[in-house]
């Protein structure tokens, strides 16, 4: 019995045999994939990053600053945080356009659409700690990637100004202070030694002796410090009243405290009670009033400002002995100075308050001085060292190719599991074994599929013969006389050794071709199957057996008359129907043809 085993052929076969299932399968999963992942597609986010790096001072105002004010708030985290902080964002807003010219700070806050797009932008913002760096990356996204750029830069630079601006305000509110008191002063001393010239001119008198001019420049220096712990007293007690009301009702979200040669203690408290204020501004824009995070702020801000308090009722209670020592002093020497006559002491009242208003312009002309070069130095610790460039590329770039790359892959795979599912359900014949399993009959040959036209195509390679192209067509069956080297010639020879151990067997001498419906080439088999016998020296006997539509006589170049039917009805003896070899030679076929191949 013939054996058949798959192997990758027969794979193959399979494949080919069921391509359409595998390349509809393929094709609908590929465009159903590429379909939803084009509706699927995200809107593309551009993200740019400016870098700010963060440096301490190092001019000698900075240093000032930062001995004073230092904080456990001041660090990285504190300033990432102060960037994306409300009043830096409504910044960056009025700067882009975003909100209109000249709108204030509480209507900002008190109307929805603009508090949105100040807090829209925020999300928009990211900043973050480069490692262990003093390096903050600020990350803005947007589906614009101009509108990225020009965020991300803007959000630098106003930070920048920013904290520019925060350390150098002590400075700043400094100079206007002097520079007012100066054009103060400086009217007062020019009014006081216009008096001094006019008395002198009137009384004509010069000067004052050695003893009274020492006991009045001592009056002087005593009025002065007096007056300058006084004055002190004064900031003292109206500071306190302001921190005592704010501790009462603590609405100023960045409110500053200016107070002349502080102390660390309080420099740094100041500092603190700042940082916290800002906290507590940031957390309003997202929570209410009673929010624990907010009561939590609160009460650190109350707890600062108490020790504020604390700090400056133990400062004014030593200013308050200085100002006693001070007055006595003071009137001590103005028992001394009403012993003057009193022309003398006119005049030394004059040139005392002279002195008085010079000494303070001189010493304000230093403080101006003294400011001028801080801020001539410009405490800057913020420096944008990497300004953000147009993102060219979205940061969530659409998966179209991929998932369309992988939806074919999945259908090509799924294609053959369906085209192997088909080929096991299809019930037609299509192995020898299932042949031999239904027919319970062992196959005996195998014919290959040859089609005409490679039959025609072997003969114009390997036949000498020139033939036309009827003849060809009509030749092309007969292929073990026309080309018995070929592979079909050779199936039909082991056709015919496999039918001689049958006949050996079954004693058998007729063999019968036939097929379950027309065309699946019965006469040639039957046709070649003859001539490989007759090859090997067997009488055969070749009957076209088919009534309806013969075509062996054709095929030979012989008339279909007489045939099988005439021999069935009686008009004609068997013996007469038969055609032999000198019937072939007179027919249509030539004599090279009939002797290409010896036996025929």
């Amino acid at each position: 019995m013939a054996q058949y085993e798959l192997n990758l052929r027969d794979y193959w076969r399979i494949m080919r045999k069921k391509k359409s299932i595998v390349i509809f399968t393929t094709l609908m999963l590929g465009f159903f994939s590429f379909f939803f992942a084009s509706l699927s597609k995200p809107t593309p986010i551009y993200e740019a990053t400016a870098s700010v790096k963060i440096e301490q001072s190092s001019t000698v105002s900075g240093l000032y600053l930062q001995t004073i004010s230092w904080s456990p708030w001041n660090n990285m985290a504190t300033q990432v945080v102060i960037i994306r902080s409300f009043p830096v964002m409504e910044k960056v807003a009025r700067r882009l356009g975003y909100l209109p010219e000249g709108i204030s700070r509480e209507e900002i806050r008190n109307r929805s659409e603009y508090l949105a797009v100040v807090l829209g932008l925020k999300e928009k913002v990211k900043a973050a700690q480069e490692e262990d760096t003093n390096i903050i990356n600020i990350t803005a996204t947007s589906t614009n990637p101009k509108e990225a750029q020009r965020l991300a830069n803007t959000v630098a630079e106003v930070y920048k100004e920013e904290n520019m601006l925060e350390k150098n305000r002590r400075i700043i509110n400094a100079r206007d202070f002097i520079e007012g008191q100066l054009k103060v002063i400086g009217e007062k001393l020019r009014n006081a030694e216009e008096a001094v010239r006019s008395f002198r001119e009137k009384n004509k008198f010069v000067s004052l002796d050695t003893k009274t001019s020492a006991v009045l420049r001592e009056l002087t220096v005593a009025e002065t410090d007096y007056n300058r712990v006084k004055t002190q007293l004064e900031s003292i007690a109206l500071m306190l009243t302001q921190l005592k009301r704010d501790q009462a009702l603590p609405e100023k979200t960045t409110q500053r405290i200016f107070l002349e040669n502080p102390t660390s203690t309080f420099a740094s408290l100041n500092r603190q009670l700042v940082d916290l204020n800002l906290q507590k501004a940031e957390l309003l824009t997202t929570y209410t009033e009673n929010h624990p995070k907010v009561l939590q702020v609160k009460q650190k801000i109350e707890n600062v400002i108490q020790s504020m308090i604390e700090e400056l009722l133990a400062q004014q209670k030593v200013l308050k002995r200085k100002e006693q020592a001070l007055k006595a002093k003071v009137e001590t020497l103005e028992g001394q100075y009403l012993s003057i006559p009193a022309s003398a002491l006119e005049l030394a009242r004059l040139e005392r308050r002279v002195d008085q208003y010079r000494a303070l312009y001189s010493q304000l002309e230093q403080k101006h001085q003294e400011v001028l070069i801080q801020m001539a130095e410009k405490v800057e610790e913020v420096s944008i060292v990497h300004p953000a460039l147009e993102p060219t590329a979205p940061i969530n770039p659409p998966k179209t190719r991929a998932t369309t790359a992988i939806g074919l892959f999945i259908g090509l795979i799924l294609g053959v599991v369906l085209a192997f599912v088909a080929e096991t359900f299809d019930t037609s014949v299509g192995a020898i074994e299932d042949i031999e399993e239904i027919l319970n009959l062992p196959v005996i040959g195998v014919i290959p599929y040859a089609t005409s036209e490679d039959i025609k195509k072997q003969f114009l390679r390997d036949l000498p013969l020139k033939l036309t192209e009827e003849e060809m067509d009509r030749d092309a069956n007969l292929v073990v006389h026309f080309a018995p080297k070929s592979t079909v010639a050779e199936s039909y020879r082991a056709l015919r050794t496999n039918l001689q151990f049958l006949v050996l067997e079954k004693g058998a001498k007729a063999i019968s071709v036939t097929s379950s419906s027309g065309k699946e080439g019965k006469t040639t088999v039957a046709v070649n199957l003859a001539l490989v016998l007759a090859q090997m020296g067997k009488k055969v006997l070749l009957v076209d057996s088919d009534l309806r539509r013969p075509i062996i006589s054709r095929l030979f170049g012989l008339h279909s008359r007489p045939g099988l039917s005439n021999v069935i009805i009686g008009e004609v003896e068997w013996r007469d129907a038969v055609r032999t070899t000198s019937d072939l030679i007179t027919g249509r076929m030539s004599m090279e043809e009939v002797m290409f191949t010896p036996g025929i």
